[in-house]
């Protein structure tokens, strides 16, 4: 009888962490191929606001860079963005710093005038959910995800803004 209850039990325990899973966050979904929908994230700004992926409404593109703030290619590539934005005014860019580079984020910030742009957003990955994006073939990469946010297309390293535009429809 004992072991009819331990194996009803165990039943019940395996069935219920199955159903309780995020089909979105679970570590067997690869976040890198077209198609897929967008992990939850948790974008830290530097003042200590978090953002995640429910907090941007769904009638724009959703562009993430992940970027190292000391990267040259980075720099430019934010550059080329700012000097862009007016262009995307229904896209919202969020700029995911790893971790252990959020001490730089006041000076890239300082640097690039971030509060001047509303639709530009740089924060600290605070759930590592670059960890499942990033790609690791160049800095920055960018990832453009459609209005049901999905993911459209990769970019990675050298950023031309022409060749976002092109997806942004």
């Amino acid at each position: 009888m004992k072991f009819f209850s331990l194996l009803t039990s165990l039943i019940i325990l395996i069935s219920s962490t199955t159903w309780a899973q995020d089909p979105y966050n679970d570590i067997a979904v690869n976040f890198k191929v077209v198609g897929a929908k967008i992990p939850n994230f948790l974008l830290k700004t530097q003042d200590g606001q978090l953002h995640n992926n429910k907090d941007f409404k769904k009638d724009s593109y959703l562009l993430l860079m992940m970027f190292n703030p000391m990267c040259g290619h980075c720099e430019i590539a934010t550059d080329s963005i700012e000097a862009h934005l007016d262009e995307f005014k229904k896209s919202r860019f969020l700029l995911f710093v790893y971790p252990n580079h959020e001490a730089d984020m006041p000076v890239f910030n300082k640097t690039h005038k971030i509060d001047q742009y509303p639709n530009l957003l740089v924060g600290a990955d605070s759930f590592k959910v670059t960890d499942r994006l990033f790609t690791y073939q160049g800095l920055p990469q960018i990832n453009v995800y459609n209005k049901e946010r999905k993911l459209i297309k990769i970019f990675n390293g050298d950023i031309y803004i022409d060749s976002i535009k092109a997806y942004l429809k």
